[in-house]
């Protein structure tokens, strides 16, 4: 994952790009059991943007699979 920042400057295409490969693969193969481990470079306390959309990434697919 990409460094956490504060600075509006980070790459966030590198980010939001790599979770929606994810999301897609996830997606593709809706039978698979995902688990997502690592270093992800987030602190929630700093409420960063990386941050905030890792966590509107994991929200999102938490909702989906409680759906299916």
């Amino acid at each position: 994952m990409p460094c956490d920042i504060m600075d509006e400057e980070r790459d966030k295409f590198s980010l939001v790009g790599l979770l929606s490969v994810i999301s897609s693969l996830i997606d593709n193969y809706p039978d698979a059991i995902v688990i997502l481990g690592g270093d992800f470079n987030v602190d929630f306390a700093r409420h960063t943007a990386n941050g905030q959309d890792l966590m509107s990434f994991c929200l999102e697919q938490l909702r989906a699979s409680r759906k299916a």
